[in-house]
């Protein structure tokens, strides 16, 4: 009788095993330990944080520099200053991983160099921490960067597009367009996935706009404002410049390193922080590892056709025809 319950026994947990294994085969379909492909038998496309798949953090440890960081630990420190509930904390998290000087301020050095995928070397240079508002409501992105050059040239609309004018402004512009879709693609795998879609508020009627005219648009990949570099305009100095103040606050680095707001200088560069560069691999362009102007997404509303630039020397400018061909210089938040 032992040997018989013995053997009943040993039949009952067999049976209660294979029952189990059959549930857990049944539950989910066999993994082939690939990643998932489009169409083509391509990878899938990487995907934002924005699309409700932000990656997992890691542990890090305080390195020397910025460059340092590979993209996984920049986004883990980033997601550590977005969970510090304000400004003081931010920064205090970010000169515990070097990200700021001694004082907390930036100066411009802090840039993660990579390439993009069609191997033009660029940077990332951080511009402000705890700014810019998550989109999904989350509170604050934790780090924002911006391009040190860039190897793209493109009007902010087509001749064909909205008339060539600035009808629609940020938000209905062909630029944006480009930027959160083709030029996102050219951005290394291992960083999409940790970026953050945020609230960018723009003048959005273009000409004869009032401040009530800035609206918020969800951007991933964004270009800056006016007032974002430059800072807040005295609203007497023209009726326009409270529409320019609405669209957002001055970054960090443009605030620590005392960007002056001179206009139409061309001289030798006065904000060096400023100057970007035309990439080298730019074919057919006399300019190319030069010096460039590049778009801000401030429309001039005391025009009908001309987006806010940025100038060679970093001083501003009252713009340029959007149909005009201008360097790209990109933003975009952890």
């Amino acid at each position: 009788m032992p040997a018989i319950r013995k053997l009943l026994a040993a039949a009952a947990a067999c049976a209660l095993s294979m029952a189990l294994w059959g549930l857990v085969g049944c539950s989910s379909a066999p993994s082939s330990g690939n990643p998932p492909e489009g169409d083509a038998g391509q990878p899938a496309p990487a995907e934002t944080a924005q699309d409700g798949n932000a990656p997992s953090t890691v542990s890090v440890s305080p390195k020397a520099s910025t460059n340092d960081y590979t993209w996984e630990e920049l986004g883990s420190i980033a997601s550590e200053i977005s969970a510090s509930g304000s400004m003081d904390a931010a920064l205090e998290i970010a000169k515990e991983y070097n990200l700021v000087n001694a004082d907390g301020k930036l100066d411009g050095t802090q840039v993660k160099e990579f390439e993009l995928n069609d191997g033009t070397p660029t940077g990332a240079q951080i511009i402000g921490f705890y700014h810019d508002e998550l989109a999904d409501g989350g509170g604050k992105a934790g780090i924002t960067f911006i391009m040190t050059e860039s190897p793209v040239l493109k009007a902010m609309n087509s001749r064909d597009y909205n008339g060539g004018t600035i009808t629609g402004g940020w938000e209905e512009s062909e630029l944006r367009m480009w930027l959160g879709s083709d030029f996102k693609t050219q951005l290394p795998v291992d960083l999409i996935p940790w970026i953050h879609g945020v609230n960018k508020y723009t003048n959005n009627k273009g000409s004869n706009a009032q401040p009530s005219d800035v609206t918020a648009t969800i951007d991933e990949i964004w270009i800056p404002s006016f007032v974002e570099v430059y800072g807040p305009r005295d609203a007497e100095g023209s009726e326009f410049y409270q529409v320019y103040n609405a669209e957002g606050t001055q970054y960090q680095l443009y605030r620590d390193v005392n960007v002056d707001d001179e206009r139409w200088t061309h001289n030798e560069p006065q904000n060096e922080v400023l100057v970007k560069i035309l990439s080298e691999t730019v074919e057919d362009n006399s300019n190319a590892g030069e010096r460039t102007l590049w778009w801000q997404r401030t429309p001039n509303p005391s025009t009908d056709n001309y987006f806010r630039c940025i100038g060679h020397a970093g001083d501003w400018d009252n713009g340029v025809d959007v149909v005009r061909e201008e360097t790209v210089i990109a933003a975009f938040c952890f």
